[in-house]
């Protein structure tokens, strides 16, 4: 069966590329946390009482990691989230719980969500998750 042609296909790379710097984003966020950045009281504990060390600049990585990730979170519910499947009308890069389709792709046990946002960026071409329709972000020849 031959691909469609996906009729935005700039918009969904660029949907794609940002849920991948605010998953990056989100991930250097847990890890700061997971150092100790918070404090455990308004004044800060110190390393005395067992708290976190809590440096001006851990802070200011912090503040704008949030800010870069809020923003990237912001991208893409403007760009990405109303990208809908050409043949069935579903958000392609939108997560659901409904039943999905048998031939949707999965990567290493990932959820399909994943793997079309991987398959967008890499092959560029995906396979909807709910009707299971390939779709190409290339012109057709």
């Amino acid at each position: 069966m031959t691909p469609l042609p996906y009729p935005h296909p700039r918009r969904l790379l660029w949907a794609a590329r940002i849920v991948v710097v605010a998953c990056a984003l989100l991930a250097a966020l847990i890890v700061i946390a997971g150092a100790g950045i918070w404090r455990a009281e308004p004044g800060g504990a110190g390393p005395a009482s067992g708290g976190a060390v809590v440096t001006p600049a851990l802070e200011a990585a912090a503040l704008v990691l949030v800010a870069a990730f809020s923003a990237a979170v912001l991208a893409f519910l403007v760009f990405g989230f109303p990208l809908r499947c050409a043949a069935c009308g579903h958000r392609v890069l939108a997560e659901w719980t409904g039943p999905r389709e048998a031939s949707a792709r999965t990567v290493s046990g990932l959820n399909a969500w994943v793997a079309t946002v991987l398959s967008i960026l890499h092959r560029r071409a995906f396979r909807c998750v709910a009707c299971g329709a390939e779709q190409t972000l290339d012109a057709p020849r």
